[in-house]
């Protein structure tokens, strides 16, 4: 920069050299204007490179400085402007004109060539603004003359000049300024139509517009207009006194007077600011009206170093109260701020000012207003000589325009009639050009430009939007780039500028101040966790760890809930390879849940980090969040090497954040591929640390759960697990013998069990399983069942039993998640709790986890919150990398090497093998074998044998325990659990780790609470909304019951009378079943039939639910032998079940009566409610036909003493006669049965009962007993039957080692007995070592106790006997746990209905008037998780409400049950089980075969027998079951019809099918008999109870498909629940009032300080199926008389919201679009605002009739009255306040007439509204209206040239018009 004197001459000038090449760069002059300012204005406010600041103290950089494009040279005149001044020794001239000031200016330019030779013939511009409209051309023409003169001394190459704003024209200026002052809405419409009595005369082409108003005033030599008088009209004394005359004086004088007002003083004397209409200052001290307010910090707010986080920014303080410009108020500090600065010393004296110049000043108003002679008021001539000149000239003529100083009109009316005069053609039509930041940005327009063009002459008008009269101050970029565009001649001024505008780096003594240093730990704070519920007591962090150089590895830390200062650190490893740790945190054992509305988080009581500090990653990059900066590090590889390697880095890197866990205990956990992850990284880990490279690291132990260890293991033990858990058969099982033949290993009777069948496969780099020979059996067998159909089978991989029958349920709109108010606070619907979408115990959270977890951490605020890099928005989260995965080398297949070398280094560390015991893709067995071979490798001493451990009062699993010097590992199972243990077994799971980490005992009780928090407020208060809401019908008055309980009471010697009748339809009749909770239409029947002299058995008959006159008859029968078939009624397949409370029964929506009529026997009798009564004769020998010694005694006595055959009169025998009997007597009785399909069910010693009856029946039909007429016996079901002791004996051997209930110690045990085997010892027959009594009880055979006879006796009791029946696990199901047991509730003023202690169990919240929408209630499912058991239905396992029903006096009236009757109702007969009854077919393949003997002797007769079994049963498992019918075909000579295969489960027609279970299917004698052998997946003992829904559709499809177990369930049966009875419910009437219900609780997501006010959400009522959607916020320190404003937004068809959020309501957006900031000016302040989206589908509005497609303002008008109403009804609290409605845009028709609408109403008496005004903002009040004045609008905005406007006057019919105004005269308003 240059500054200097020219000569001794005294204007003064500044050189500015261009920042870009200055050498060559054009020389640019500025003018400032005035006359009388100083061009340093410009230089310092609006273009230069430098702006003051506020203080006047400083400079501050101008990025769009226009020295980055030429040399700027600024000179202050005339003299005495600025530091520009005259000689003292010179004589006083204060004459200033135009002239003076252009030859002023040409000596000055003169001097400077001088002085700066190297300018010399550069490209010279003249540039400048204001009256550089004069001063410009007058020197331009001045410099145009002299250059054109031979030996001129002016060496320049004179280009071009530019005028920003220029008064080139005063006259134009003043004529136009009256059109802007309307336009512009500064002068109403009767002032401006006033004007045209004024101008009538004179109106060109009858445009108003165009009037020349100079006849009424004139300029004087100062630029002022000046009114002209008109009394010399009037000097004579005849015109005086001429009324007509004074009256056009007077009117003459009033037109003078309004026009200089209207174009002059309005422009200059007024309160708007001249040179921008729109720029204002609303203070003088701008700084004392900043807002000031306390930020919430969400995140960090500075970033001292990179983890790709973009910091939060707050809107709210860059938002400039104190102005109206984008520049922080410079406009209005930037004159007093420069002057402050030029006249500081330290300047004056840089900028070589002479001490005797006066102060700097911007402008002189004595030059301005006294001594300046303005010469040219219209510089037209200058313009016209330039041209004349004929010298080539490029001429810019720009205007912001928003000036009002030198408006747009005026110029550009001068340039027009400048380039009509000299007849210069217009080159480049009226547009827009556009305005591009920085090259990639979208172009925006930035005004209008038009180019005139002839002989070198070139004249560019241009527009600049929005700016002012400073338009490099107000539009600085624009500026730019049209200056830029002007210099270098470029055809348009769009094109963007190639010039760099970032900031220059401050100064170093400028540089603020650093703002406190946030540690990384600090700026990793969660500190607000979108969605959390609950109130999370502990610190949690997320960040980014630094890995290898370019690896970034995302991590979330969770401290302990417990100690923060005393638990350990570990670090979670998912597996995949390529799966997020973070997947783990919301999904198994973090401490937080996603709910399923995917955007709120429940409480994971069962937390890790209830006893941990738990570290979450996401490795290795690229998964999840991860990332990789591919400049840093190009490497495209992963393998396990790479992510050890990594990990170590991270950890490192984690240690620095958190120096606070250095030598704090670690471990490292992981699941799945963390199996080679944790082993790995543990060994990289060791090495670092006995290498001193990692001694802050306390290595203590690693944790692996289901894991990868050995992918060769595993392969050898799927395929023994899959077939002992009913996946493959045994067909599929016995192929594989080939693969491992028994030559091969003669002295191995474990051979086939253990066989390595891997030398047949290889493991490629992926870990995919491929035959080494496609051409071998073998190979192809193994690679197929060892892992093909593992992972690609129809089984869930990673839960063999898990089931998800309905699909995943997104948001909260099931009905049965909502638990209403009941009239019994004692009362619990157990139906409501039980889940039909899935098989879990945890409300379906399997099924619906994952996309419930995706959706949360997809959430724009949640990824915010944990400060996920932000490059371009939200990044797609996914659980697993398919890229990652994909191309992830498998190094390590087996991980032995890694425990090798820890071992080796004799490293002290702890290490836990666990697996969830049911998972298919990382297996218990293949880890347990790992286990084992490491330790037999390295000699670890097996020191804790295995063992079960409990959690609370169950078997959780298995564990034992090797070690060596100071290496300790534990193998351990969870019992139950799939490949997610924590997920699974969330309870169990948490114990292991807590034991794990504490080095207890794994029995040791949590060491942790496990209660489950409060919701924070909002959340509890929406859930009891939630609760209430919806429409739950009101309690009728119920009488009270007076329910009369019978003790309990065994049945004494005295037997008593027989029943007063039996089996009488009429009289048997159920006419009401007590406690029955929802409406049963269907017909049941209670009574007894009596099948032999004295035995009166109990039946109950329930019809068909839809069809009981055509639909078959079922006749079902329980085990025991002993138990009641009620059981199979009231607990499994029965239409109701019963709740806890031992009174009320739910309904069971898969109840059997669906598909036919059910008839339930109790036998024999002395089970249930049948009994022996007092008419057997007095016979003694007949007192109990089921004691052995009785029946030979009564035998003897039928018999005479002679011969008799004793086995064929034994207890099975005689109660299959009697069942038989009684079923005649029953069709009998109900002839309407007779003819109809009959089916024989029943389970468990059903395996007896149903074939021996079975055959009894079968043969009395056969022989064509008239008795038996009419029983149309079509087949019989068996579900998991006794059929064969032996078989169940011999299988559970290997079936207890194979699920995980035994060790390999105790299978080798037996391992010494195989003696002779031909086989695998898998089939070995053990029975030969023991006997099976009467009981049905194993007993040793040898009595000789040293003998191997008694040892393996003893073995095969223990192992396939009593381990089963005593093992301490559910023996009906293997993984059915009851915690807690649940006993019936202790109810006031009631006895007690059980000996169980009253229930002590963790109070929890409950989960589950009246909107015009029905809205999702806000569930917790924290509330729906089963924590107590592991069923699906809700710890129906753990309680017996059935025992105390059915033995309430009301329940046995109602089935008939005589008085006389006194023996308590029991389940099962114990005493007859295990003393009385004798059991005779241990194996039942003679009665079978008897069966299909008399089949085969009907040659009419097809028969059907099912075979059902639920796989997770052990009292009658399925492997016995398969045995039995594979050798019952085999020995009959049967085929295989259909090989083993699964089949489907399909609930419902929308969903995908599930698998249900195997199927295999065998026919005897060409379909005779078809014998159907099938499982159900994850049932046990009794299967309707553990999978109800498979359970129905086997037995539909049994009964009326054929055994198409594919057809799904959907087809035929409904499983909606009826309503409960309205008694049920409590009264939920006015407990919260719509405006509680609205009410936003809880602070909006997002919010950044406290706001004072209450706000309601929610949806009105319109007219029919139309919902308007409000937001009401009430005013900020309301007061009883604040008003209440309803907004609305136009469009039509836009929402209200926007003026919320946009405009007047109190949030703004901040441009993270997740955060708002304060709007210090919401109109809240000043009301209470209603905001409502209308008409109907907009916003969040709605309407329910999708084919209503038709809008008009009449409905939206009705509309929005209707929900007026509605609202005033829900706040009556605003009914009196006054009332106003608001809005704009279309809202300018909304608002009228509505408010009309309102006025008629209450004029009518139909609205007590108090309606007080409306408000219209830029309304489209009339769209003709509009349309007339859109054209003038846009022409005096700049939008339209006047070409194009003139255009339209033809299209004007004006005073051709009948109804001709003065608006249509005008031109300006055309109709």
């Amino acid at each position: 920069m240059l500054s200097r004197r020219t000569d001794s001459r005294e204007s003064r000038l500044k050189l500015l050299e261009s920042q870009n090449n200055p050498a060559q760069a054009p020389l640019v002059l500025w003018l400032n204007g005035g006359p009388g300012c100083s061009s340093l204005i410009g230089l310092f406010t609006e273009h230069g490179p430098f702006h003051p600041t506020q203080d006047g103290q400083h400079l501050q950089e101008n990025v769009f400085s226009w020295n980055k494009a030429a040399n700027m040279l600024y000179l202050e005149s005339p003299r005495q402007v600025g530091f520009s001044y005259r000689d003292e020794t010179a004589p006083e001239d204060t004459y200033y004109n135009d002239d003076k000031t252009a030859d002023d200016v040409v000596l000055a330019l003169k001097s400077f060539f001088r002085a700066y030779p190297e300018y010399e013939y550069r490209d010279f511009y003249v540039t400048g603004e204001s009256y550089g409209g004069v001063y410009v051309p007058t020197t331009v023409d001045a410099l145009i003359k002299t250059l054109q003169q031979e030996k001129n001394g002016l060496p320049m190459n004179l280009k071009g000049f530019a005028i920003g704003n220029g008064e080139m024209d005063e006259i134009y200026q003043v004529n136009s300024a009256i059109n802007l002052n309307y336009f512009r809405g500064i002068i109403g419409k009767d002032d401006y139509d006033y004007l045209y009595e004024c101008c009538k005369d004179s109106i060109k082409d009858g445009q108003l517009v165009y009037c020349d108003y100079t006849q009424w005033y004139t300029l004087d030599e100062y630029g002022n207009a000046i009114a002209k008088t008109f009394d010399d009209e009037a000097s004579s004394s005849t015109q005086h006194s001429d009324p007509h005359c004074s009256l056009q004086k007077r009117k003459n004088q009033k037109c003078a007077a309004t026009i200089v007002n209207f174009g002059y003083d309005l422009v200059w004397n007024t309160t708007n600011n001249v040179y921008n209409t729109y720029q204002d200052c609303y203070t003088d001290n701008v700084s004392a009206v900043k807002a000031t307010k306390q930020i919430v910090a969400t995140s960090r707010t500075l970033n001292l170093f990179s983890n790709y986080e973009q910091p939060f920014v707050d809107q709210g303080t860059f938002n400039n109260v104190g102005s109206t410009d984008a520049m922080n108020s410079f406009q209005c500090y930037m004159g007093d701020a420069t002057k402050a600065y030029l006249n500081t010393p330290a300047v004056r004296q840089a900028l070589h000012i002479p001490g005797n110049v006066r102060d700097w000043d911007s402008c002189d108003d004595d030059i301005n207003e006294i001594y300046y002679h303005q010469q040219h008021n219209d510089t037209g001539a200058v313009f016209d000589s330039i041209i004349n000149s004929k010298y080539p000239i490029r001429m810019l003529l720009f205007n912001g325009d928003v000036d009002m100083a030198c408006n747009f009109m005026g110029d550009q009316w001068f340039i027009e009639d400048l380039a009509k005069r000299n007849e210069i053609p217009v080159t480049t039509p009226y547009t827009n050009w556009d305005y591009i930041r920085a090259k990639g940005d979208l172009p925006r327009q930035a005004g209008n430009q038009k180019r005139f063009s002839k002989e070198g002459v070139t004249i560019d008008m241009l527009t600049v939007k929005g700016g002012g009269h400073y338009v490099p101050t107000d539009r600085p970029g624009p500026a730019f780039q049209m200056f830029v565009n002007f210099l270098y001649a470029l055809p348009t001024y769009s094109h963007p500028i190639d010039l760099p505008i970032t900031p220059a780096p401050l100064l170093d003594e400028y540089q603020p101040e650093p703002a406190k240093t946030l540690s990384r730990k600090e700026a990793d704070r969660v500190y607000d966790l979108p969605g959390l519920t609950f109130d999370a007591k502990f610190g949690q962090y997320s960040g980014y760890l630094n890995g290898v150089k370019g690896n970034y590895i995302k991590y979330w830390f969770v401290e302990s809930q417990r100690s923060v200062k005393n638990d350990p650190l570990v670090l979670w490893l998912t597996g995949g390879p390529g799966c997020s740790g973070i997947n783990a945190l919301l999904t198994e054992n973090g401490p937080f849940h996603p709910n399923r509305d995917g955007e709120t988080l429940f409480e994971n009581v069962f937390a890790w980090n209830k006893v941990s500090n738990m570290i979450f990653v996401e490795s290795p990059r690229g998964v999840g969040f991860s990332f990789q900066n591919m400049t840093e590090n190009p490497d495209q590889e992963y393998d396990d090497d790479r992510s050890a390697k990594d990990l170590y880095f991270a950890l490192k890197d984690f240690l620095d954040i958190f120096p606070e866990y250095k030598g704090r205990p670690f471990y490292i956990t992981g699941e799945s591929y963390g199996g080679i992850y944790v082993p790995s990284t543990a060994s990289y880990l060791v090495d670092r640390i006995t290498d001193g490279e990692f001694d802050d690291l306390n290595f203590k132990g690693i944790a692996v759960g289901n894991g990868q260890l050995s992918g060769l293991l595993q392969v050898n033990a799927a395929l023994q697990f899959q077939y002992f858990h009913g996946i493959y058969g045994k067909d599929e099982h016995d192929a594989l013998m080939k693969c491992c033949p028994k030559d091969a290993h003669p002295s191995d009777p474990e051979y086939f069990e253990f066989c390595d069948f891997t030398p047949y496969i290889y493991l490629d780099r992926h870990g995919n399983v491929l035959p080494k020979d496609d051409s071998n059996d073998c190979s192809n067998l193994v690679a197929k069942y060892g892992q093909d159909l593992v992972f690609g089978g129809p089984q869930h991989v990673y839960n063999t039993y898990r089931s998800c029958y309905e699909p995943g349920q997104a948001g909260n709109a099931r009905p049965n998640l909502k638990k209403p108010i009941y009239s019994n606070p004692y009362f619990v619907d157990q139906a409501l709790l039980v889940s039909h979408e899935a098989s879990d115990s945890q409300d379906g959270f399997l099924c619906w986890m994952d996309d419930a977890t995706e959706n949360y951490l997809n959430l724009p605020e949640v990824q915010a919150a944990l400060h996920v890099r932000n490059d371009n928005g939200t990044i797609a989260w996914e659980s697993c990398s398919e890229d990652v995965g994909g191309t992830y080398f498998w190094q390590h297949n087996d991980t032995t090497v890694f425990f090798d070398n820890i071992i080796q280094k004799n490293y002290p560390l702890r290490v836990l093998i666990y697996n969830g015991d049911i998972d298919s893709a990382c297996n218990f067995l293949a880890d347990q074998w790992f286990v084992e071979n490491l330790a037999a490798k390295h000699n670890l001493s097996l020191v804790q044998e295995r063992k079960s451990w409990r959690y609370l009062t169950q078997i959780a699993g298995y564990t034992q325990q090797f070690h060596k010097d100071q290496f300790t590992i534990d193998v351990l199972t969870v019992k139950g659990a799939g490949h997610f243990v924590p997920t699974d077994r969330p309870g169990p799971a948490l114990q292991m780790i807590s034991a794990f980490f504490d080095n207890v005992e794994y029995d040791s009780p949590i060491a942790a609470n496990v209660a489950l928090a409060p919701l924070k407020g909002s959340f509890a208060t929406e859930e009891d909304i939630g609760q209430r809401d919806g429409g739950l019908q009101k309690p009728v008055a119920a009488k009270a019951e007076n329910i009369e309980k019978i003790r309990a009471k065994r049945a004494t010697p005295t037997r008593p009378d027989p029943p007063a009748n039996t089996c009488d339809p009429v009289l048997d009749k159920i006419t009401a079943l007590p406690g029955i909770t929802f409406e049963f239409p269907t017909k049941q029947y209670s009574g007894y039939l009596n099948p032999s002299t004295g035995n009166y058995l109990h039946y109950w008959l329930i019809e068909h639910d839809t069809d009981p006159a055509n639909k078959p008859l079922i006749l079902w029968l329980n085990g025991g032998p002993g138990c009641s078939s009620l059981n199979g009624l009231m607990q499994e397949l029965g239409p109701f079940l019963n709740n806890r409370d031992g009174e009320t029964l739910y309904e069971n929506v898969f109840s059997w009566h669906k598909v036919a009529n059910i008839l339930f026997l109790e036998t024999p009798r002395d089970v249930g409610y049948s009994y022996r009564a007092n008419n057997y004769n007095g016979d003694p020998t007949t007192e109990d036909l089921y004691n052995d010694e009785m029946v030979r005694q009564c035998l003897r006595k039928h018999h005479n003493g002679n011969h008799y055959d004793v086995s064929s009169y034994i207890a099975d025998d005689l109660t299959a006669q009697d069942n038989v009997d009684a079923l005649v007597k029953f069709f009998a009785c109900h002839t309407n049965y007779k003819n109809r399909p009959f089916f024989l069910m029943g389970e468990s010693y059903g395996g007896v009962y149903v074939p021996t009856f079975t055959d009894l029946l079968m043969k009395g039909i056969v022989s064509g007993d008239a008795k038996y007429a009419g029983i149309d016996f079509q087949g019989i079901a068996i579900g998991n039957g006794i059929m064969s002791a032996h078989h169940q004996i011999n299988s559970a051997v290997s079936l207890t080692y194979f699920r995980g209930i035994h060790g390999k110690e105790d299978y080798d045990k037996l391992a010494r007995c195989v003696i002779d085997a031909d086989g695998p010892m898998t089939y070995y027959d053990w029975t030969k070592y023991i006997t099976i009594d009467d009981k049905g009880n194993a007993n040793i055979k040898d009595t000789n106790t040293s003998s191997l006879e008694y040892f393996c006796g003893a073995e095969v009791v223990r192992q396939g006997f009593m381990d089963v029946w005593e093992s301490g696990n559910n023996v009906y199901n293997t993984y059915q746990d009851c915690y807690v047991r649940n006993p019936l509730p202790n109810i006031p003023g009631k006895a007690s209905s059980s000996g169980y202690k009253k229930e002590d169990r963790r109070v929890k919240r409950d989960a589950t008037v009246d909107r015009p929408v029905k809205y999702d209630p806000f569930i917790d499912e924290a509330k729906r998780m089963n924590y107590y058991s592991t069923d699906s239905s809700a710890g129906y396992y753990c309680y017996d409400g059935m025992d105390p029903y059915l033995n309430r006096q009301d329940v046995r009236d109602a089935l008939h049950i005589p008085t006389w009757v006194t023996q308590k109702w029991e389940g099962c007969n114990d005493d007859m089980n295990e003393n009385k009854y004798v059991q005779q077919h241990p194996d039942t393949s003679d009665v079978f075969k008897s069966i299909l003997d008399s089949v085969y002797k009907d040659a009419n007769r097809k028969f059907r027998i099912l075979i059902y079994n639920g796989d997770a049963d052990m009292a009658c498992q399925f492997l016995g079951d398969q045995w039995f019918t594979e050798k019952l075909a085999k020995d009959n000579n049967m085929k295989v019809d259909k090989p083993f295969a699964d089949w489907q489960y399909k609930q419902l027609d929308a969903q995908q099918s599930d698998v249900g279970g195997y199927t295999k299917t065998f026919n005897y004698n060409n379909g005779k008999v078809i014998v159907d052998l099938l499982t159900i997946k994850g049932a046990g003992h009794l299967v309707p109870i553990d999978r109800p829904g498979p359970a129905l559709q086997v037995i539909n499809n049994f009964v009326h498909h054929n055994g198409d177990w594919n057809y799904g369930l959907y087809n035929e049966i409904k499983i909606d629940r009826k309503p409960l009875l309205d008694k049920y419910y409590g009264d939920n009437t006015d407990t919260y009032n719509r405006r509680e219900k609205d009410m936003l609780r809880e602070q909006l997501p997002g919010v950044t300080w406290n706001p004072n006010f209450n706000q309601h959400a929610g949806y009105l009522q319109a007219s029919e199926g139309n919902k308007l959607f409000y937001w009401l916020i009430e005013a900020q320190n309301a007061t009883p008389s604040t008003p209440l404003a309803l907004w609305l937004n136009g469009g039509p068809g836009c929402s209200s919201l926007g003026g919320l959020i946009l405009e007047n309501g109190p949030y703004r957006p901040n441009p993270d679009g997740r955060t708002v900031y304060e709007n210090v000016y919401a109109w809240n302040k000043a009301a209470h605002m209603l905001y409502i989206d209308s008409p109907r589908n907009v916003g969040f509005s709605f309407g329910e009739k999708k084919d209503d497609n038709v809008y008009t303002d009449t409905k939206t008008i009705d509309d929005l009255v209707l929900a007026l109403e509605d609202f005033f009804v829900a706040y009556p609290n605003f009914a009196k306040k006054d009332f106003y409605v608001t809005g704009e845009s279309y809202g300018g028709i909304y608002v009228p007439t509505l408010t009309a609408k309102l006025v008629d109403k209450i004029k009518a008496g139909e609205s007590k509204i108090n309606l007080k005004g409306m408000a219209v903002g830029n309304g489209e009040v009339s769209a003709i209206m509009a349309m007339r004045s859109d054209p003038a609008y846009f022409y005096f905005h700049g939008q339209l040239g006047k070409d194009e406007y003139d255009a339209l006057a033809d299209c004007c019919p004006g005073e051709k018009d009948a109804n001709t105004d003065v608006k249509s005269l005008s031109r300006v308003i055309c109709s």
